[in-house]
């Protein structure tokens, strides 16, 4: 399956790939996060995150889950 992806006919759809289209591709930041890394202490790249992952990234995302619930909690 990879393979077929891979070597199909650039026109040609590949729904649930998971590839983007070229165009939606964040083209210019990719280059910078990359370089970001390349600059980045050893660990960051080598080393294993912790199982719960960033408290910054659970928090941000618990914030954002809370105002989408809670409209709908006062109906």
């Amino acid at each position: 399956m990879s393979r077929q992806s891979l070597d199909a006919d650039p026109t040609v759809l590949k729904p649930g790939c998971g590839w983007l289209p070229a165009d939606w591709m964040p083209n210019a930041a990719l280059p910078k996060g990359l370089r970001a890394l390349g600059r980045a202490e050893d660990a960051v790249l080598s080393d294993y995150g912790t199982t719960r992952d960033s408290l910054a990234l659970r928090r941000l995302l618990l914030g954002r889950f809370f105002r989408v619930q809670r409209p709908m909690a006062r109906s």
